[in-house]
């Protein structure tokens, strides 16, 4: 068995949870979810943890802001040891093996076991008990006298009550005696045998409402400034990228498998045709853009996309790693 253990950023533990063989660790934003993580950038049904070949193994759900071990992305089942670390949403989980976990080999020990009837025999005669005689009165059997009940305890006589200390008797202050002070009257003590008035009951509701408006307002405050971070974090990455871009167009574009080199005017995107015998259509036409163009479908515009021609869109929540792919792509078609 493992622990399976939950930091946020700045290393504190947040859960913890069990992950042994037959049980799925589920991982996502979803209520459902074993493992819920409330960063909006966090999938609702964002990975899973198992054993596999009684190993941990990682999934990705195809979540759309991807995952981390060891700050490489996950593209595949992965598996863990106690060394990784995964990184979902700026959370890290990791594993440990359970120190509670017992092994088959380790059962617990027998019982003593009693000593032989001989020994019991020798340990009688050592203490000088007559055996002949006791066996003789087992034989004719034995009158047994019931013991008398315990006399009843007395019951315990009530504690006096202290006496009653006697009033102090501080002199009156003068009002005169204190320049500058003024005097407020308490209420009277209550006597003692005196009805003393119920304290108001509290407003249970009102509080609990109160409670929970205040941490949906501060998680929601939270996820915007995440948000807020995020953005701010993709638009400066984006701006480099393309700077870069613009010295790899300097570079190929007189390539006479260079069809097409742009960039978009508002620099949402850099589109790359290439010639290419080994496809069928006889190029290959990629995008790389700041945003998904189907915005109803992806709402979350927080990763860089690339897009080709016959192939699956592919989504990267690094900056650089879109750009590392996208080089890779056309090294491949000009090498």
């Amino acid at each position: 068995m493992w622990n399976v253990i939950v930091s946020d950023a700045e290393g504190k533990e947040t859960f913890r949870t069990i992950l042994k063989a037959g049980r799925v660790v589920t991982i996502g934003r979803g209520a459902d979810q074993i493992i819920r993580l409330g960063a909006v950038i966090v999938s609702r049904q964002h990975g899973r943890i198992e054993l596999r070949n009684g190993k941990p193994t990682y999934f990705d759900g195809e979540s759309a802001n991807g995952s981390k071990i060891n700050g490489d992305m996950v593209r595949g089942p992965t598996t863990l040891t106690d060394k990784s670390t995964l990184e979902i949403g700026g959370y890290k989980i990791q594993l440990q093996p359970d120190p509670n976990a017992k092994l088959e080999s380790e059962k617990p020990a027998a019982p003593p076991s009693l000593p032989p009837l001989d020994n019991t025999l020798a340990m009688m005669k050592t203490a000088n008990v007559n055996i002949e005689s006791l066996a003789a009165e087992l034989e004719g059997g034995v009158e047994l006298t019931p013991m008398a009940p315990p006399p009843p305890k007395p019951a315990p006589k009530p504690a006096a009550a202290p006496p009653p200390r006697p009033a102090m008797g501080l002199p009156p202050v003068k009002e005169s005696a204190l320049p500058g002070m003024s005097f407020v009257n308490l209420p009277p003590v209550p006597k003692a045998g005196s009805e003393i008035p119920a304290p108001k009951p509290l407003d249970e509701a009102a509080d609990l409402l109160d409670h929970h408006l205040h941490g949906i307002r501060s998680h929601r405050e939270n996820a915007q400034k995440q948000d807020a971070g995020r953005q701010a974090y993709l638009d400066q990455e984006w701006a480099k990228i393309l700077e870069s871009l613009r010295q790899l167009h300097a570079k190929i574009h007189r390539d006479p498998r260079v069809q097409i080199f742009t960039i978009a005017r508002d620099g949402s995107e850099v589109t790359v045709k290439l010639t290419d015998a080994g496809e069928k259509r006889g190029y290959r036409y990629l995008v790389l853009s700041r945003q998904h163009p189907d915005r109803d479908q992806y709402q979350k515009q927080d990763a860089v996309w690339i897009r080709e021609f016959g192939r699956n869109d592919t989504s990267y929540r690094e900056p650089r790693e879109a750009l590392r792919d996208l080089v890779q792509r056309i090294a491949g078609t000009l090498a």
